[in-house]
């Protein structure tokens, strides 16, 4: 009865304001979920535990360094879908600096994650990766030497997938006092081909 009242004009009319009410509802629950995105990756929290070396012979063949990590999301969303993290370990001492080839970074390397860090919850982000293999002699002597001096850099940036695309949030901690900090410059790229790590 409603419908035959209406002339074509005023037809057409509503249903012009039912698809502007539904494209408002639909841009309105998307602004929210970008909001509650937005918020829940801002509020992360990135715990580095330690990170160990092992510089001798061992079971994987190789140098490596493994930092013990985990991020903390303490916001209930559960939208945050954690892609892959890339990982860089420098050294340094309070009392000697250390620098192979203008660096004082001894590791970095990509890890794929592929997980949904989950609302109030934690998910583990320890990893382990060969030392650059040229910084190898040198850390060796300069971990014996600095067992109370020494200073750890860890840098860690986490890449996610958001409805506007890629993005990445860096973080960088100062061991063992687990600071919050800038990290060293990473190495330059050596021309000529890949660097090892």
């Amino acid at each position: 009865m409603f419908w035959q009242v209406l002339t074509t004009k005023q037809f057409i009319g509503l249903v012009y304001v039912i698809i502007a009410l539904t494209m408002a509802g639909l841009a309105t629950v998307e602004t929210s979920a970008s909001i509650d995105w937005f918020t829940a990756a801002y509020n992360l929290d990135l715990h580095i535990d330690r990170v160990t070396f092992n510089l001798g012979q061992n079971s994987v063949g190789y140098p490596y360094v493994a930092v013990f990590a985990s991020v903390h999301n303490s916001a209930p969303f559960n939208g945050l879908m954690l892609s892959d993290a890339n990982y860089g370990v420098y050294v340094n001492s309070t009392t000697e600096p250390f620098n192979v080839h203008g660096s004082s970074e001894v590791g970095m390397s990509d890890s794929a994650f592929q997980r949904i860090i989950p609302g109030a919850g934690s998910l583990n982000m320890t990893y382990t990766f060969q030392i650059l293999i040229d910084t190898n002699a040198t850390l060796t002597l300069f971990l014996n030497k600095h067992t109370t001096d020494l200073v750890k850099f860890v840098g860690v940036t986490l890449y996610f997938w958001s409805s506007f695309g890629r993005y990445s949030i860096p973080y960088c901690y100062q061991l063992p006092e687990n600071i919050l900090t800038i990290c060293p410059p990473p190495r330059a790229a050596e021309r000529g081909g890949a660097g090892a790590g």
